[in-house]
């Protein structure tokens, strides 16, 4: 990432030694004036050791400083509001940047034909069908989602999209209600009810939108931003909460099904938002900085 970002640098200052341009980035580097920022805040770790020898934690956290710090960056566009605010209490600094939630859209519903290995006896037509999707299962709460579904006290299975049989928990292989099916081209959302999505720290949650978008009700949990957006349908249990109140809040959206599909934010929303206020907000402070006496009779990017 430090090589790659020297080659932007010196790509920008030889070709646009100008810099008449908006630069929109979300990668680590130092020339943009709006960043995208889409994962949590690189974690500092609680290790002294680490903290101060590691060059790689010295790395990442100088890097992070620099996207959404440095002096010509306007704009800090996190995913959510948790993502922001997670953001602020690392940097107070940025309290003097334009910190914009921008949330990802959803595009139009897209069903698939079954696309799975033969099913299995768990999944016959009286069970509810959960589907868990992520390939960073710790982060994503895998190993709850299986608890809730093998706790259930009436029938149901989850398939697991991203994670391979290899991949799983030892207490969750050879189970009849539980099956890997590793990556997949597309999730056959039709073939399925409950998304079960209990991340422990989820920047925005693409899974929950697009199960939305398809008809799906969500359980997750209260760390996920997507939740933000106020979906109906969902239910969001805290994190930390002990199993019954998860069985809980699958059992009440079990009484609600079916239900129909929701989009509450679009790849429009998303473009109208920068193509209307961010872009001509950032244009406008660049244009600023680079003529502090200007007359707004010129200014007509607006």
């Amino acid at each position: 990432m430090l090589r790659f970002r020297d080659q932007i640098e010196a790509y920008i200052y030889n070709k646009l030694p100008s810099r008449n341009i908006l630069i929109h980035s979300h990668e680590r580097c130092r020339v943009h004036d709006i960043s995208t920022f889409h994962g949590p805040p690189f974690s500092i770790p609680n290790s002294l050791f680490l903290k101060y020898f590691s060059k790689r934690v010295q790395a990442w956290t100088k890097m992070e400083r620099d996207e959404i710090c440095s002096s010509q960056v306007s704009h800090i566009l996190p995913v959510s509001k948790r993502v922001g605010e997670e953001l602020l209490n690392l940097h107070p600094e940025l309290e003097n940047k334009n910190i914009v939630v921008a949330y990802p859209g959803t595009g139009p519903t897209t069903y698939h034909s079954e696309i799975l290995s033969p099913t299995s006896k768990s999944t016959k037509e009286n069970t509810l069908k959960c589907v868990f999707i992520g390939k960073e299962w710790k982060r994503k709460g895998l190993e709850r989602a299986i608890d809730i579904v093998k706790n259930y006290p009436t029938a149901a299975s989850l398939d697991i999209f991203g994670v391979s049989e290899k991949e799983l928990p030892k207490f969750a292989r050879n189970s009849n209600q539980i099956r890997a099916l590793g990556w997949q081209h597309a999730i056959p959302w039709k073939n399925y009810s409950v998304l079960i999505h209990p991340a422990k720290n989820e920047p925005f949650g693409m899974a929950i939108s697009e199960a939305r978008a398809n008809g799906l009700a969500v359980l997750t949990s209260d760390q996920v931003g997507s939740v933000e957006l106020g979906y109906t349908h969902l239910i969001a249990v805290p994190s930390s909460a002990p199993i019954n109140s998860w069985i809980q809040g699958l059992k009440t959206l079990e009484h609600s099904l079916p239900c129909s599909s929701e989009t509450l934010w679009t790849w429009e929303d998303l473009a109208q938002l920068h193509a209307n206020r961010i872009y001509p907000d950032a244009l406008y402070l660049k244009y600023r900085k680079q003529n502090p006496v200007m007359d707004p009779k010129n200014w007509t990017a607006r």
